[in-house]
């Protein structure tokens, strides 16, 4: 079998899914704005007009259709996901099956605040629309499935399928003897929330934050103004605690970052699925987050980590406290590897994926 994946970008959560997914056994193909390994890859030059590399992404799929036998195209994003009414035609003359993962709908980006953005409505009328011109939608979560459900698209289109990453092998790091560690992991923009967790940490007790440390793992991908304010604040608060900045970390490395770290933090404001939970799954880690879309479901409180009121500063601050006395014992009773091993493993998403592609 042979899989075309393509996505206007990758960084991220997107990136990380692809790194899974090319596990299930075929021959995989990529348009994107860079190379991941086990793929054949088709690369574009991107640019900060997100429609400019859409088009991009649409003349290299028509390429790859026109030139050679492939069975699947299997879309990645709201911008990727645009192309669909252009390319369905073809691949239905040609027995090609069309497969869209959103990774998020656009209709539930929030503001700063947490209400849901004006534009919302207008995303649902597009993604309501192209469903139209697909065979099959990956909804990455429960809450995914059912916001579809909710906007009109057919049931027959939708196939629930969890998002799961590869196992770690990365052994145990014993930190009971070091500085308390909280860690976050995303791109420095509006949804991912990494503005509140910094005025979260400002309400610590002194004594806890002088006893913690802030490893901060990713870069600004999306809004600059946003980012500027995110180093802004992390100017701030690094008065107050100690903060470490990695930058993006390859994914064979990323692994050694977790278990190095005591609990992680995902307050973002809206989400599709959140790898990087299963990622502290997979490390034995437990995960403070929001009570956003998939989260609650993830997240079992006080066993795997802890929920928190999304955009309540007070109330994350208060888990973060939480952890801070709580963390290491759930580490040391194992259940939220237990948890990975359930729910989480690629393993299982990629024997869901392979039956997907070879249905008729």
């Amino acid at each position: 079998m042979k899989i075309v994946h393509a996505s206007e970008t990758i960084k991220g959560g997107i990136e990380t899914y692809l790194n899974s997914v090319v596990n299930v056994e075929s021959e995989h193909f990529l348009v994107s704005p860079s190379e991941i390994n086990g793929f054949n890859n088709f690369c574009f030059s991107s640019t900060n007009i997100r429609i400019f590399n859409t088009l991009k992404v649409l003349y290299l799929v028509i390429y790859i259709l026109l030139t050679k036998k492939v069975d699947v195209i299997f879309l990645h994003s709201a911008f990727a996901g645009l192309v669909r009414p252009i390319i369905y035609p073809l691949c239905k003359i040609k027995s090609i099956k069309v497969v869209y993962c959103s990774h998020g709908w656009s209709f539930n980006r929030k503001n700063s605040g947490g209400t849901i953005k004006i534009s919302s409505f207008f995303y649902k009328y597009i993604e309501l629309s192209l469903s139209l011109f697909v065979n099959q939608i990956v909804c990455i979560s429960s809450s995914e499935y059912h916001d579809a459900l909710d906007i009109g698209i057919s049931t027959k289109k939708l196939k629930l399928i969890w998002n799961g990453v590869r196992e770690s092998n990365t052994k145990e790091l014993i930190t009971n003897n070091s500085k308390f560690k909280f860690l976050f992991v995303g791109r420095f923009d509006e949804q991912k929330g990494l503005d509140l967790l910094l005025q979260s940490i400002l309400k610590l007790p002194t004594g806890i934050k002088d006893s913690c440390k802030l490893i901060l793992v990713g870069e600004s991908v999306l809004s600059q103004s946003h980012s500027l304010y995110c180093e802004e604040l992390i100017n701030t608060v690094s008065d107050d605690i100690e903060i470490e900045k990695l930058g993006w970390v390859k994914n064979s490395e990323i692994d050694i970052v977790y278990k190095s770290c005591d609990v992680l933090i995902v307050p973002s404001r809206w989400e599709g699925f959140g790898l990087v939970v299963a990622e502290a799954l997979r490390n034995n880690r437990p995960v403070i987050a929001s009570n956003v879309d998939s989260f609650p479901q993830m997240v079992v409180n006080n066993e795997t980590g802890w929920i928190f009121e999304s955009c309540d500063l007070n109330d994350l601050s208060k888990k973060l406290e939480l952890s801070f006395y709580k963390a290491r014992a759930i580490i040391g009773t194992g259940r939220c590897l237990d948890s990975f091993n359930r729910c989480f493993n690629e393993k299982i998403m990629n024997q869901k994926l392979f039956n997907l592609f070879v249905r008729k």
